[in-house]
This record gives C-alpha cells, sequence and structure tokens, in this order.
C-alpha cells in the first residue's frame, strides 16, 4: 500500500513520537504528509501537544510530594468554593 489514507497516517503520526514505525512506513506517511494538509495540521498539533506535555511532566517532577499535596489541596478547595 503506497498511499495511506488519513486514518492511517494519523495512527502512524502517534506512533512516531515514540520511534515506533518502520523504515517503509515513515516513508510512506512522508509522502501522505507531502499531499495532505490536514494531516500534516494534525501532525504540528500533535507536536505541540507532545512538547508541552513533556516540558508540564519535567516541572512537576522537581516539587515534592508535599508541595504536590499541597498544591492538590489547594485545587480541590478552590473547586468547593
Amino acid at each position: 500500500v503506497l498511499m495511506l489514507s488519513c486514518e492511517e497516517a494519523t495512527l502512524l503520526l502517534t506512533k512516531k513520537q515514540y520511534g515506533q514505525i518502520s523504515f517503509l512506513k515513515s516513508f510512506h506517511l512522508r509522502i501522505h504528509l507531502m499531499t495532505c494538509k490536514l494531516c500534516r495540521h494534525f501532525d504540528f498539533q500533535n507536536e505541540v501537544i507532545q512538547k508541552f506535555w513533556t516540558d508540564f511532566e519535567a516541572r512537576n517532577q522537581h516539587l515534592s510530594e508535599e508541595k504536590k499535596k499541597e498544591i492538590k489541596k489547594a485545587n480541590e478547595e478552590e473547586q468547593l468554593d
């Protein structure tokens, strides 16, 4: 299968973030992305979300467990108001 559907392409784009696609699938994906603006946009959005998530995780790993509990408690109290 040389041309991928958008559904197949978005699945491969998601797997690509974790290095889980073969060279051949990566090649087919690049061909699809050259012709499909919507999938290129999906790829861009996916990369932005992944970067924000990675940055978020990195920042939160530096918080002590006590500080995390304090923040969680403050959020819970705020939701009750």
